[in-house]
């Protein structure tokens, strides 16, 4: 899940997920960040899951444009 949320969900223009997979590159949505989706603790655990840097970076962006 954690893998499909970083290729479906994840703006990297922005460093912030999106809505939701439908507001793609192509979507007026696409930059739009929904503040409910900003959960450091569980942006932490994926990060101590994966190793992948960016659920830290995506986690930073996000709290501090929430």
């Amino acid at each position: 899940m954690m893998n499909d949320i970083l290729r479906y969900e994840y703006n990297p223009q922005t460093n912030t997920l999106t809505v939701g997979n439908w507001a793609n590159s192509k979507s007026k949505f696409y930059n739009l960040m929904r503040t409910s989706d900003v959960i450091p603790e569980f942006l932490d655990d994926f990060y101590q899951e994966t190793g992948d840097q960016r659920w830290l970076l995506i986690k930073n962006t996000m709290l501090k444009q929430g």
